[in-house]
């Protein structure tokens, strides 16, 4: 009983062994977001419209409305502001947008850029102006990424 139990282990040990070393062997293709014959370019439209999903709620709930209130009437900022604004920000540098909202992100990344030093200045008088610039123009990219989500022209402001 005891021998046969060794034998069944010993042969299912060995079996595992020899899937072992051939999978090692076996070379793996790397995967690639790049379009090919087979796949077209449906891989990258998806990671791209998912990169933009992920960017516009960052920046929808992110509380830029109450940093520009704040900034802009003397109140002091929400908790976290400066955070919001930063990640907010690396979301928005970090997306493919489409070729219709580039320049309306570029736009927002400079204002982003001039808040966040303003905020990490604590310099309100500094922080009142791309305040207001970041809010206005975080809607007008919001609106176009809804309207191109929706497979609709993407026009200018919302």
């Amino acid at each position: 009983m005891k021998i046969k139990q060794f034998s069944l282990a010993g042969a299912g040990f060995v079996a595992g062994i020899a899937m072992t070393l051939v999978t090692i062997g076996q070379v793996a293709p790397t995967a690639s977001a790049a379009p090919t014959e087979q796949h077209g370019d449906g891989a990258m439209m998806a990671a791209q419209k998912a990169q933009v999903i992920a960017t516009t709620f960052q920046l929808d709930k992110s509380g830029l409305h109450d940093i520009d209130v704040a900034a802009n009437s003397g109140q002091p900022l929400p908790t976290g502001a400066l955070g919001n604004v930063r990640r907010a920000h690396v979301a928005l540098k970090a997306t493919a947008w489409p070729d219709a909202m580039k320049e309306k992100a570029t736009e927002l990344d400079g204002h982003m850029q001039r808040l966040t030093d303003a905020l990490r200045a604590e310099d309100m008088a500094a922080a009142a102006e791309p305040a207001e610039k970041v809010h206005d123009v975080g809607h007008d990219l919001s609106g176009m990424a809804y309207q191109w989500l929706a497979g609709a022209h993407v026009g200018g402001g919302h």
